[in-house]
């Protein structure tokens, strides 16, 4: 769902703008081949979609290639880019599940590499300090039930729709015995059962924008355009109630 919105927005914005788009899957083992590739003349510029440590960004800059960051933002090198304020994000899922009367907070935390699961999870500690991390290695389910914990905010919609599969499988209610916050808000927050609470980063108005920046860094090169960091909402659905005291066991 999430690329499904991404590419609607991609689309559309490049046909409002002329453009053509072409889609750039094609792995690499060296990152200066990929350059080459990128730059060889048939594209104007590119949306890039990486984690902030993969070696194509600063080779990409230093290149002089036009670019746009979107979903993900560098740290230090200057790119514009389009992003959610990921941190604050973080900071809501927490306050939500603390405004029901959770205590026991746990995260499903991402990939490392990710500068936006990163953020996420500093953002959620930030909030509530006691919060406990799933990393992998083990059952959701059975981290869970060790952990006691009643409130749970997984780093994407996906990872939360799966922690629901698993926890339903053990028998735990949602949100009876463990409330659950996702992020993206996509369209499958609406056909999970129950539908799943998520913070809302508007994907397909952030691909537009992401565009519309990249058509200005092709046109005025020697501008700097600004970067844009868009604001999280939330959107309450059914996984997440206040704080019952009883869990079933």
């Amino acid at each position: 769902a999430f690329v499904s919105e991404l590419m609607s927005g991609v689309c559309a914005a490049c046909v409002d703008e002329g453009l053509d788009v072409l889609l750039h899957t094609k792995k690499y083992d060296d990152p200066r081949a990929e350059v080459a590739a990128l730059a060889d003349g048939r594209t104007d510029g590119a949306l890039i979609l990486r984690d902030a440590d993969d070696p194509l960004l600063p080779l990409l800059r230093k290149a002089n290639f036009p670019t746009v960051h979107f979903f993900n933002h560098p740290v230090d090198d200057g790119a514009p880019y389009v992003d959610c304020d990921n941190f604050r994000g973080g900071e809501m899922a927490a306050e939500h599940l603390l405004s029901l009367g959770h205590r026991q907070l746990g995260m499903i935390a991402g990939p490392a590499g990710s500068t936006a699961a990163q953020e996420r999870r500093e953002g959620y500690s930030g909030a509530f300090s006691d919060a406990k991390f799933f990393y992998g290695g083990e059952s959701v389910a059975d981290w869970v039930l060790r952990e006691k914990i009643t409130g749970l905010f997984a780093w994407s919609d996906d990872a939360a729709l799966d922690a629901m599969t698993e926890l339903l499988d053990h028998d735990l209610s949602i949100p009876g015995d463990i409330s659950i916050i996702g992020f993206d808000s996509t369209s499958n927050c609406e056909r999970s059962v129950p539908r799943l609470t998520s913070i809302r980063q508007p994907i397909r108005t952030m691909a537009t924008n992401a565009v519309h920046l990249l058509t200005q860094v092709i046109s005025r090169p020697e501008n700097s355009p600004s970067s844009i960091l868009v604001p999280p909402t939330l959107d309450v659905r059914a996984s997440s109630a206040s704080f019952v005291a009883e869990r079933t066991s």
